[in-house]
């Protein structure tokens, strides 16, 4: 049932207008179409309802007039039999067993005031009578017949615009920022939001919320992240999942609930995949957005597409990149365009190449091959080595909860497609978890399979050569290890 519209989101167009909608009791985004499907479906069952309830009085009341009418005519033996009653009750019983009548009938006798009863014109009952099975016959077939609430919410909807359907008496002049604009300016719903920096959080277990603050994540939080964006509420949040296939959402749309403590809205409810495992997420500007958005897979391929070609739709789902079988996306980055990237594995290997090597795509492209992977060896993550930015640095953890940061730069530039050189020296039994880029201000998010979590400077870290291994940054008791690390953004 449709309860409730609570908000519009973005809207370019009659046919790419959403709305946000509660169905059933949890927030869905709606497109025009499935939102006019969704009401009428409301609508029928308020019918439905109504029918049902007005066909069980009209059939309780055509009972009663039945039995006014039959007393009409035993009229005077009926009033002997009440005189000759000791009381209520057993008048009452003397109807139903002596002259048939039903109880209920035999207490609408009683209750009337017998001179009234005496009085009663049986034209007056009759033509009410007739009046009831009328309005019987009528909501009997209607509730038989589906199709023809269709024709009552018409001329119920009909009826609204012939009362309500006057013209609007406003003019909006100007935003919530106090610009003045002209009237023949459209003022779309966003606009009205207030800018704000927000934390959007994707939970593991597939919700999604936005936070005023940074999430702070501790050893006792509930829901551990798949991934933190620090964007804005004008802003639009990408989420892409492991098989390929994004979402596009509206920051100030989320719900603004702590998605660690079991908060926000399931992504399934807004059309992403069920049980498709969140890769990454990353936001952009409504408008005037400008650079790549560049997408890894497990099996080493990189893919990049300008950001201009995203859908700004918010609900849309579409393919961000397309996955061979038995590959998944495993990192999702925006970037400028003259960046190099970065690929890290699993063995303990990693790559760095110019970005202009990967030529960009269409949407649904596969992409090309970043790294040459050595037998049984996958890529976890990708990273964006920013000249520009000298702090930003490498953070990498293994699975035996080790970590270390280093310097980019320690990577040679190298051809796209080559093997790439070593990233860490594993001990026996691990490989690496995963390798963020950090600078020593930002909080590195540590999470383990068993879902134990630990937020830590990235400045705890000591800096080691390429070839070193790490130093303990998370705790790690029996067969847990670590599984994955995300970046809070300071």
């Amino acid at each position: 049932m449709l309860a409730a519209l609570y908000k519009y989101t973005s809207m370019k167009g009659t046919f790419g207008a959403t709305m946000l909608a509660l169905v059933d009791g949890e927030p869905r985004i709606l497109s025009l179409k499935k939102l006019l499907q969704v009401f009428v479906e409301h609508r029928r069952e308020i019918v439905r309802r109504r029918s049902e309830y007005d066909l069980a009085r009209a059939r309780e009341r055509a009972h009663i007039l039945d039995g006014l009418v039959k007393a009409l005519d035993i009229i005077d033996q009926i009033i002997r039999l009440i005189r000759r009653s000791r009381d209520t009750d057993a008048a009452r019983l003397a109807l139903v067993k002596q002259l048939k009548f039903t109880e209920a009938q035999a207490t609408a006798i009683l209750e009337m005031p017998l001179r009234r009863l005496a009085a009663l014109e049986r034209k007056k009952l009759e033509d009410e009578l007739a009046e009831k099975r009328k309005l019987i016959k009528y909501l009997a077939d209607l509730l038989a017949h589906p199709a023809k609430m269709l024709g009552v919410i018409r001329d119920e909807l009909t009826s609204l615009k012939e009362r309500f359907g006057d013209s609007r008496r406003t003019t909006i002049i100007g935003d919530a920022r106090h610009k003045v604009m002209s009237t023949d300016e459209v003022l779309t719903t966003h606009e009205l939001v207030p800018t704000e920096t927000a934390w959007v959080v994707v939970g593991q277990n597939g919700r999604i919320g936005r936070m005023a603050d940074a999430p702070k994540i501790t050893a006792q939080v509930g829901i551990v992240p798949a991934a933190i964006v620090k964007t804005t509420t004008a802003d639009l949040v990408y989420v892409v999942g492991a098989s390929g296939k994004a979402i596009v959402l509206s920051v100030a749309n989320l719900p603004q609930e702590d998605v660690t403590a079991g908060g926000g809205v399931a992504l399934s409810t807004l059309s992403f995949p069920q049980e498709d495992d969140v890769a990454g997420a990353f936001a952009l500007p409504r408008s005037g957005a400008a650079g790549f958005v560049a997408v890894a897979t497990s099996a080493g391929m990189v893919k990049r597409s300008e950001v201009n070609l995203l859908p700004g739709a918010t609900g849309q789902v579409f393919t961000i990149i397309g996955v061979g079988e038995g590959d998944q996306a495993v990192s999702v980055c925006r970037t400028r365009g003259d960046e190099d990237l970065m690929l890290f594995t699993q063995q303990g290997m990693a790559i760095r190449f110019k970005q202009d090597d990967v030529r960009a795509m269409g949407l649904p492209a596969t992409g090309v091959v970043g790294i040459r992977l050595l037998e049984g060896d996958i890529v976890l993550s990708m990273g964006v080595a920013d000249e520009t930015n000298d702090k930003l640095e490498v953070v990498l953890g293994t699975t035996d909860g080790r970590a270390k940061r280093l310097a980019y730069k320690e990577y040679p530039v190298q051809g796209r497609g080559g093997k790439g050189v070593v990233t860490a020296k594993l001990a026996r039994d691990t490989t690496v978890a995963d390798a963020v880029m950090a600078t020593e201000e930002d909080a590195v998010i540590y999470v383990t399979v068993k879902g134990g979590a630990k937020s830590l400077k990235a400045r705890n870290l000591k800096r080691r050569g390429r070839p070193a291994g790490g130093d303990e940054a998370i705790a790690i008791g029996g067969n847990d290890r670590l599984a994955r690390m995300m970046v809070v953004l300071a």
